[in-house]
């Protein structure tokens, strides 16, 4: 999809204290003194970034959970990485979004490079990785084996270098919204 085929995204501004400010800068997010009327506000809680949109400022955000597991399951369980074999290779997530897939691939063991390319998800998820690695909730191997990268697939992609006989893989999440709900909206992330 073209650039000027991409629909607008709506304003979003950063409400930041110091230890945002630099990520929203160069991310190129505007830092404001106080919520602007009709924007998405990237706010600071408990350490890390969370969005907020314009009907809802008082409540909680959505924010990225790393590490995404909640049940105690090993992410080797999880369908994703089952798809990826037991063999661990380099996988160049294509849209990191808020990072539990790329997260669940790295905790399997593979070398996971996760692009994201719009700046109020990157911020999230950027936010929320240096908390996790800050506070020790994730282990020094599996950061090692995790890269964010805030760019365009496109790019990633135009600068891959090919090596015959090498292993590796691509992974695009199609983003599909869970088969049965008992909501017609789709989970909070999605929307």
């Amino acid at each position: 999809m073209s650039d000027e085929a991409r629909v607008a995204a709506p304003a979003v501004v950063g409400l930041a204290g110091p230890g945002h400010r630099a990520l929203l800068e160069r991310l190129a997010i505007p830092v404001v003194s106080a919520p602007i009327a009709d924007h998405f506000l990237l706010v600071e809680a408990d350490g890390r970034l969370e969005l907020r949109p314009p009907e809802a400022l008082d409540r909680p955000g959505l924010r990225a959970e790393l590490p995404p597991e909640k049940s105690g399951r090993s992410s080797g369980a999880h369908p994703l990485v089952r798809a990826f074999g037991k063999a661990r290779i380099p996988i160049l997530d294509l849209t990191a979004g808020l990072g539990a897939d790329a997260y669940r691939l790295a905790d399997a063991g593979h070398r996971v490079r996760a692009c994201e390319r719009e700046p109020a998800v990157f911020a999230l998820l950027q936010s929320s990785w240096d908390e996790a690695k800050r506070t020790g909730r994730v282990p020094a191997a599996l950061a090692a084996r995790l890269e964010l990268v805030f760019a365009d697939a496109r790019d990633l992609l135009a600068a891959l270098d090919p090596v015959v006989g090498g292993e590796g893989g691509v992974y695009l999440d199609p983003m599909y919204p869970p088969p049965k709900r008992a909501s017609a909206l789709p989970r909070r992330e999605l929307q």
